[in-house]
């Protein structure tokens, strides 16, 4: 099982959460963690597609992702070139 990197973590429990913060102009790290609900979770949850979706335009790209534990999954992105 891979280690869990200490990164800075974003919490995203709405698409419009994660669209706010990857449109943000002021400088942001290079790679960071976003976190969300799992699955079963319901409302909370956003997709491993809608974060692509939503980050690929603004130059981040998926790395891996992490169960945080039994409720949370962890996203890591970094930003192209990076």
């Amino acid at each position: 099982m891979a280690k869990i990197p200490r990164l800075k973590r974003i919490r995203i429990h709405t698409e419009q959460d994660l669209e706010n913060w990857v449109s943000k102009p002021a400088p942001q790290e290079e790679i960071v963690m976003l976190v969300t609900y799992n699955e079963a979770s319901g409302s909370k949850h956003v997709s491993r597609e809608k974060i692509h979706d939503a980050i690929t335009p603004y130059g981040w790209i998926g790395v891996r992702r992490h169960t945080l534990n039994t409720h949370l999954i962890g996203q890591v992105i970094r930003k192209s070139g990076a």
